[in-house]
């Protein structure tokens, strides 16, 4: 749920307050072997403080061929034979978002810290069901903001937190993207994104609701503006205005 992202944030920025997690190597497993998945391996093959132990794919093939490419000991071709072998303290969930709650539910329930591609889950029942899960096991379940931690935006808090520019009185975001269209090819095989609750745009205005929503505090009102411009076919919104009334500034979203 959008309204309740802002209350995620001190958790995206320490997960467990005081704690030093430079003290908690970790040994990652990668469930999901989609485009995605090869930037969480690049990454993880230059983080000090975590290894990539074991990769999972419901597709062997698929799983045995990023193995391969990134040099993973251990390929799995299911979660349950990840969780028997023992080998990961940790997941990065890279599958696509219908079934992000069920593996965050079963990782959780086997003790491990889980990174998961946004979103956690389709509502906010769930996903407040999944952050106290987490809570109560001592475990870290975080969303993978990435924007949230670029060097401009830190950079935009550390100013913004020291008053060097000023009150904040409004916040604005244009994310704007393309969807390959060769993808469109195959009537009776859509891409994934046209199956998300909101259509393609869902997979897309996550990344500016939680760069504003941290500015804007708790949400009083939200207007949605959804327009069909024929991007997309068959009258899928393929431009999405968000007007966002927050505690303690306004904040505008525009993603297309």
């Amino acid at each position: 749920d959008t309204l309740s992202l802002h209350d995620a944030l001190p958790i995206l920025q320490n997960p467990h307050g005081k704690q030093d997690l430079s003290m908690r190597p970790a040994a990652v497993a990668i469930i999901g072997t989609g485009a995605v998945a090869h930037y969480h391996a690049m990454h993880l093959a230059g983080c000090a403080n975590a290894r990539l132990v074991a990769v999972v794919d419901s597709n062997r093939d698929a799983a045995v061929a990023f193995g391969a490419k990134w040099r993973v000991a251990n390929v799995f071709g299911s979660v349950q034979e990840l969780f028997d072998s023992k080998v990961a303290t940790a997941v990065h969930i890279c599958t696509p978002p219908n079934s992000h709650e069920s593996l965050i539910r079963e990782c959780l329930d086997n003790s491990l810290d889980v990174l998961v591609e946004k979103p956690v889950a389709f509502s906010r029942k769930a996903t407040e069901e999944l952050y106290e899960k987490a809570r109560k096991k001592g475990l870290m379940l975080i969303p993978d903001y990435s924007l949230f931690f670029t060097d401009q935006m830190c950079r935009a808090r550390k100013w913004i937190e020291a008053g060097a520019i000023g009150k904040i009185v409004h916040v604005d975001c244009l994310y704007h993207t393309e969807l390959d269209r060769g993808r469109l090819d195959d009537p009776l095989q859509p891409p994934w994104i046209f199956g998300l609750p909101a259509g393609p745009l869902h997979n897309f205005f996550t990344h500016p609701l939680y760069l504003v929503l941290q500015f804007t505090g708790r949400v009083r009102d939200v207007k949605l503006a959804p327009r069909h411009t024929g991007c997309l076919p068959q009258g899928v919104t393929d431009h999405l205005d968000i007007l966002i009334d927050g505690e303690k500034c306004a904040g505008s979203i525009n993603v297309s």
